[in-house]
């Protein structure tokens, strides 16, 4: 279930009932615990062991909703629960959920009883590397641009061909990705963004002076997304760095930062 599309436990329970029951859409006009009792009714009836894979599951918590506090996403809490509740019969069914984030702090921002409910283990994910980038890339690219197919025979070697992008341009996209944190989102940003940008210039083929524009772009949307992902009080202390840097006072010590923060502070009144 991505919770990304789905950033609540209501949705991400609609979702599950859907899949669960193969229906056409998701089930409207229940309360949150009614549909936990379809969705435990249906695994009682199937039996077996259920696996939950919940994509981005950080964005239940980010989301407001009636039924989640900010810090214990009601889902994370109950389905974990189900058997020593006796929700679902200890006989009929066995439950397991997996939570997938990029965020590291998730976890330690999650309740205590949300933390004891779930009795995680987690496994940490190292950054992709150039290669892992460029293989990724040239998968997508062969499924989401014109005239270009992948070939991969029994014995793992491939066979690319492209009318509009080159091997060195994917492996560019790999390489600008792999230099900041490894992540094949961001490579695909870089190579979605060029052939955005070709198609809006009328190009026939991927330039590498798109992939420089594209580069360009995202990296400015990166900064806003991490400036856009801290607390006021974050911004306010940033602001003390700017100022030392503009004034060409860095590296400054933390007391310099300090005072321009509390100078700050005080205008804003906070």
């Amino acid at each position: 279930v991505s919770c990304k599309e789905n950033p609540s436990s209501y949705g991400v329970a609609q979702t599950i009932v859907q899949k669960l029951r193969g229906l056409d859409s998701k089930p409207k006009g229940h309360q949150l615990s009614e549909l936990y009792d379809k969705i435990y009714h249906t695994m009682a009836d199937q039996g077996g062991a259920f696996i939950m894979i919940l994509d981005e599951v950080d964005a239940i918590r980010a989301h407001k909703s009636k039924y989640d506090e900010p810090n214990e996403p009601n889902i994370l809490y109950k389905f974990p629960r189900s058997r020593s509740s006796r929700s679902i019969g200890i006989d009929d069914a066995q439950i397991g959920v997996f939570g997938i984030s990029n965020d590291r702090k998730f976890r330690k921002n999650l309740t205590p009883r949300c933390m004891d409910a779930l009795g995680e283990t987690t496994i940490n994910f190292k950054p992709y590397n150039e290669e892992q980038l460029f293989q990724i890339l040239v998968r997508r690219a062969a499924r989401g641009l014109k005239n270009t197919t992948l070939t991969i025979t029994d014995d793992g070697e491939y066979d690319f061909e492209s009318d509009v992008v080159s091997e060195n341009q994917l492996r560019r996209c790999a390489e600008m990705a792999a230099q900041e944190r490894g992540s094949a989102r961001q490579a695909l940003r870089y190579l979605g963004g060029a052939a955005s940008i070709a198609d809006g210039k009328g190009a026939d083929l991927i330039k590498d002076e798109h992939i420089h524009q594209s580069e360009r772009e995202v990296r400015q949307e990166l900064v806003h997304e991490i400036l856009t992902d801290h607390t006021e009080d974050d911004l306010l202390a940033f602001t003390g760095v700017l100022w030392c840097e503009a004034v060409g006072a860095s590296t400054a010590k933390t007391n310099q930062i300090h005072n321009h923060y509390s100078s700050v502070c005080s205008a804003v009144d906070e």
